[in-house]
C-alpha cells in the first residue's frame, strides 16, 4: 500500500515549492479508512435502457427484473389519417448478465397508469394490464421483433393516431418467464413501430425503469461489501487523519492525497461458469461531505486499474482533506451520472452510462483485509 507515495513525486520537494521558507518538512501518512457501510442510494438521470430477465448468479443470488419502459410520441397528418394496421416492438439488445447462450421466453403487459422516472425508488411497481403477448428469443439475439395482436391494434387504433398518444398510452412492462440472463434494450435503435399502409412511425424508447427483486445471495467471503448497479447499497466511509500525525490547530498545507480502494475480482472470475457474463463496475465517482451537512460534492473519477485498485486523486481531495483535517470526513462512492457525461460517450455500448440500467456488481474489500484494506495516502507540511 505504501508504495503509491514512492511512485509519486519527491513530497519534499513538492512541499518545498509551495511552501519555500516557511514550511517544515514533510510528512507521509497513511490512514486507514473506516469499514464500508450502506448509504441511502436513489438513482436519478437513468438512461432509457430496457431491462429485463432472470437469472441465478451462482456467486450472487437469484435476480428478476422487471422492465417498464414508454415511447416517444410521434404523429404525422398522413399517418393520423389512416387506420393502424400493424404494430411492433423492435428491441435492439446491448447488453447482457448470465447465460450468454440461454434462451428468453418473456410477457409483454400494457402500463396502466401515468408515471414518472425521476428518482423513482428502488423497490417501486405500479399496475399493468393482462399479457398482451408472449414472445421468445436467444440472450445473443441482436434484434428481438415482437408483433403486438392484431386485436390489441384495433384497440388502441385511435389512441396511436392521436396526437397524444403520448398521454393516451403509458407504455409497457417486460415480464420474465423463463431463461437464465437479464438482457439490456436500446435505448437507440429500439421503437414501437406503427403501420397504416401508407405511412409507418418509429415512436423511439423513452423512460424507462427496472424493478428488481433478488433473494439473500451465497455467503460472501469475509470482508468484503458488494456494490451493484441497479440496485445498490452505495459504500459510505470515513477518514480521520490521526493526531499522532497532526495536532489540532496546527497550520498545515496538504501537499498530495489519495484514497485507494481495492476490488475482489478473483472471487468473482471463480464463480463464472462457462457462458456467463457478468460484466463489472469498473468506473466509480467519489463524493464527500463534512459532518452536519446533507450535500456531497463530487471529487473525482477513477477506473480500476489493472491490480484492481480504484486511486482517488487531486487537488479538490487534498483541498477538502486540508480544510477538514480536524474531522471525520465522509466519503461515498457512487456511479457516474449520466447527465456529466460528455455526449461523445452517450451510445448503446458506451459501458458506465449505463451503470444504472444493469446488474454490473463490484466486490470491494473492507476494513482488515490486510494489505488490501482501504486507506487514505497523505503528504503534508506544517507550516511555521
Amino acid at each position: 500500500m505504501g508504495a503509491l507515495l514512492v511512485a509519486c513525486d519527491d513530497p519534499a520537494n513538492v512541499g518545498g515549492d509551495l511552501l519555500g521558507a516557511a514550511g517544515g518538512e514533510p510528512v507521509n501518512a497513511v490512514e486507514p479508512l473506516s469499514a464500508l457501510r450502506a448509504a441511502e442510494w436513489t438513482p436519478s438521470d437513468r438512461p432509457a435502457r430496457v431491462l429485463a430477465g432472470r437469472v441465478d448468479d451462482p456467486a450472487l443470488g437469484q435476480y428478476e427484473v422487471q422492465g417498464y419502459f414508454d415511447v416517444t410520441a410521434l404523429t404525422s397528418e398522413e399517418f393520423r389519417a389512416g387506420v393502424v394496421e400493424s404494430v411492433e416492438l423492435r428491441l435492439r439488445r446491448t447488453y447482457v448478465y448470465g447465460d450468454s447462450t440461454s434462451t428468453m421466453q418473456a410477457a409483454l403487459r400494457q402500463i396502466d397508469e401515468a408515471w414518472e422516472a425521476d428518482d423513482l425508488s428502488i423497490g417501486a411497481s405500479f399496475a399493468t394490464g393482462p399479457v398482451i403477448t408472449e414472445f421468445a428469443f436467444l440472450a445473443t439475439d441482436t434484434l428481438v421483433v415482437v408483433p403486438l395482436p392484431d386485436a390489441w391494434v384495433a384497440e388502441h387504433d385511435a389512441a396511436l393516431r392521436n396526437e397524444d398518444v403520448g398521454n393516451l398510452l403509458h407504455g409497457f412492462r417486460i415480464d420474465p418467464i423463463a431463461g437464465n440472463a437479464v438482457v439490456g434494450f436500446g435505448p437507440q435503435r429500439s421503437f414501437l413501430f406503427a403501420s397504416t399502409g401508407s405511412d409507418s412511425l418509429s415512436h423511439p424508447l423513452g423512460r424507462a425503469y427496472p424493478f428488481v427483486s433478488r433473494a439473500a445471495p451465497p455467503a460472501m467471503p469475509e470482508g468484503r461489501f458488494l456494490m451493484q448497479a441497479g440496485i445498490g447499497p452505495t459504500p459510505e466511509f470515513s477518514l480521520s487523519v490521526s493526531s499522532e500525525v497532526h495536532a489540532p490547530g496546527d497550520p498545515l498545507s496538504v501537499n498530495r492525497a489519495s484514497l485507494t480502494l481495492w476490488a475482489d475480482t478473483l472471487t468473482l472470475r471463480q464463480n463464472a461458469p462457462a457462458h456467463f457474463e457478468r460484466p463489472l463496475i469498473r468506473t466509480l465517482d467519489l463524493y464527500a461531505r463534512a459532518p452536519g451537512d446533507t450535500s456531497y460534492v463530487v471529487l473525482g473519477r477513477s477506473t480500476m486499474d489493472e491490480e484492481g485498485r480504484f486511486v482517488f486523486e487531486g487537488p479538490g481531495l487534498a483541498r477538502m482533506i486540508e480544510d477538514r483535517i480536524a474531522e471525520d470526513m465522509i466519503f461515498e462512492l457512487r456511479m457516474p451520472n449520466p447527465v456529466s457525461l460528455p455526449t461523445s460517450l452517450v451510445s448503446d455500448n458506451a459501458s458506465y452510462y449505463y451503470y444504472y440500467s444493469s446488474l454490473n456488481p463490484v466486490l470491494l474489500y473492507d476494513a482488515d483485509a490486510d494489505e488490501r484494506t482501504p486507506a487514505g495516502f497523505i503528504t503534508l507540511t506544517p507550516i511555521y
